[in-house]
Formats: C-alpha cells, sequence, structure tokens
C-alpha cells in the first residue's frame, strides 16, 4: 500500500503538459522547420510552405524573369553595336571632311599659282594687284612699275620639242625671276609665254635699271636639252601703275568683267584713268 501511494507519477508528453502553452508548440515548430531548411539548402522554403499552384507560379515567374534579362542584354548589345557603328560612321565623315578641307586647300592654291614654275598665275597677280591700286587710291601706297617678260622662242621649243622641254624651258626663266627679284615683289606666270613682275614702290629709274639687268641676265641663259643648248630669247618692256589707274589699263588684254568674276569687285570702285600715268614702254 506504502508503495501505491509513493508510484512516481508518469511523464505527460510536452503537447499534454498542462504548462505546455500554444505559444511554446508555435515556437517549437518554427524551430523544426528551421532546421530542416538549413540541413536542405537545395529545397526552396516556398516548397515546403507552399502548394503546387504557387511553385509552378513562381516557376513561371522566375522563367519569364530570365527571357526578359535574355532580351535586355540582347537589346543592349544591339544599342552599343548602333552606337559604335555610328560613332565609326561618325569619324569617316570627319576624315572626310578633313580630306575635303585638305582638297580644297590645294585647290585654291592652284587655283592663284602656276602648277608648272610654283609662281603666281592669272588669277593669283590680278588679285594681289587689285590690292595694290585700292592701297594707292587710298593714300596708303605710291604705286609702282610692272616689268613684262614675253618669252619670243617659246613656241618654237614647244612645237620642236614638246611639252616636258617648255615646261622646263618656262622653270628655267621662273626660277632666274625669283632669284633677281625682292621679297616684297611678285613674280607671276601671267601667261604661257608671259612673265610679269610688279615692283611696289619704286622709282621708274630704279625699275629700268632692273629691267636692263633682267634682259641680260634672261638673254644670256640657255638650256641643255636632248642633246642641244636651247637659248633664252625675251623682251621686256615697262608699265607704272598708281592712284586712279584701271586694271584693264594696265593689264592688257584683261577685261573688265574677268576682273568682276574672279574678285566680285566693281569697277565703280576704281577712279577714272589719269592720262598722266598713260603707259611708259622702254624695250630692253
Amino acid at each position: 500500500m506504502d508503495n501505491a501511494m509513493h508510484k512516481t507519477p508518469e511523464r505527460q508528453p510536452h503537447d499534454q503538459h498542462p504548462d505546455f502553452s500554444p505559444l511554446h508548440k508555435m515556437a517549437g515548430t518554427f524551430s523544426l522547420a528551421l532546421l530542416q531548411n538549413t540541413a536542405s539548402l537545395r529545397i526552396p522554403e516556398a516548397q515546403k510552405t507552399t502548394g503546387p499552384g504557387e511553385i509552378e507560379r513562381m516557376r513561371l515567374l522566375v522563367t519569364r524573369h530570365a527571357e526578359e534579362k535574355d532580351t535586355w542584354r540582347r537589346t543592349m548589345g544591339a544599342g552599343l553595336s548602333l552606337l559604335k557603328q555610328t560613332s565609326e560612321m561618325h569619324q569617316a565623315a570627319l576624315d572626310r571632311i578633313r580630306t575635303l578641307e585638305q582638297d580644297l586647300e590645294h585647290l585654291n592654291r592652284f587655283s592663284t599659282a602656276d602648277p608648272v614654275t610654283g609662281l603666281a598665275n592669272r588669277r593669283g597677280f590680278i588679285e594681289t594687284f587689285l590690292r595694290e591700286l585700292d592701297r594707292a587710291n587710298r593714300g596708303l601706297g605710291t604705286g609702282g612699275l610692272l616689268i613684262m617678260v614675253d618669252l619670243e622662242n617659246y613656241a618654237q621649243i614647244a612645237l620642236r620639242f614638246g611639252e616636258a622641254a617648255k615646261d622646263a624651258f618656262a622653270c628655267l626663266v621662273g626660277n632666274t625671276l625669283r632669284g633677281e627679284t625682292r621679297i616684297m615683289d611678285l613674280v607671276t606666270r601671267f601667261a604661257e609665254d608671259e612673265f610679269i613682275l610688279m615692283l611696289a614702290g619704286i622709282s621708274r629709274k630704279e625699275a629700268a635699271a632692273r629691267a636692263q639687268s633682267l634682259a641680260w641676265s634672261l638673254n644670256h641663259l640657255s638650256m641643255d636639252w636632248a642633246g642641244e643648248k636651247l637659248p633664252v630669247h625675251v623682251s621686256i618692256s615697262l608699265r607704272p601703275y598708281g592712284a586712279g589707274d584701271r586694271p584693264e589699263r594696265i593689264l592688257r588684254g584683261v577685261r573688265p568683267d574677268e576682273i568682276e568674276s574672279l574678285l566680285s569687285l566693281s569697277l565703280s570702285s576704281f577712279s577714272p584713268s589719269n592720262p598722266q600715268n598713260g603707259a611708259a614702254h622702254e624695250t630692253a
């Protein structure tokens, strides 16, 4: 009987213990779920707490996200490719513009320079000469003289020896004239067989002496060609210019419309011709 009175009571389960509250049950369930998630990381928690429909919906969302990401990558790739192509086209356009500018500069240089001798050509001379006349008309210059050099045997050399010979002949004369003039003077190949020297701010006496010196130097030149010695024969004349002169009066053979087309200048900007500035002629 005593043993029955001192019998140890049986242990009750936790969920049936009178002190085991619903809060304790929730904490135990959460701990068990946490341990299961930690032990099996390959299985998303959503698969343990959601049904098959929710899992399928999430799978579709993941698939759609991957497709959108792939589409974005392709779009960005195409955009970058287009930007690169546009940049290359822009650079090619800039290079083309630079080339065209160089070509234009080259053409402009040759539009005022003789391609054979490198001297100023007809247009280059007219532009410079008109500026000198304008300076004289405004009292900024005193005028000067033009020395006209005609190659008397140029046509015969061209006819007999051809294009290369006549070009070499013109270069010989042009280089000689360039070496006999001042830096401030302008040497021009005005036509194939005609050269002009513009001497600004020089007296007639000094210009006449210069012309005689040039005539002697040129007429003592010769060129070796095809086993022959080809002499240079020139004739020289002087033409003074100053305030009040009209360019077509000084430059014989140059029409007013030619001057206007070259420089877009009106002849009305020049004063009437001065009879005292008539053309003087002196043959060396």
